[in-house]
């Protein structure tokens, strides 16, 4: 599976999940070993957006 769609696929479960009025948990780790991934699913800029616009903007 590519790289930037298993990115997308994992944020959109997370927000997803996390979105359920009966959810409890408050945090949520997500793990990338190496900078240069981080850097080409731009992994900043994705969740700098997601706090400017609100997490429910990552599914659509």
């Amino acid at each position: 599976m590519p790289l930037d769609l298993a990115w997308q696929m994992t944020l959109k479960e997370v927000v997803k999940l996390l979105s359920k009025q009966t959810q409890t948990l408050q945090e949520v780790v997500l793990v990338i070993y190496k900078k240069e991934v981080v850097k080409s699913l731009d992994v900043v800029g994705i969740l700098e957006k997601a706090n400017r616009e609100g997490w429910t903007s990552l599914l659509s």
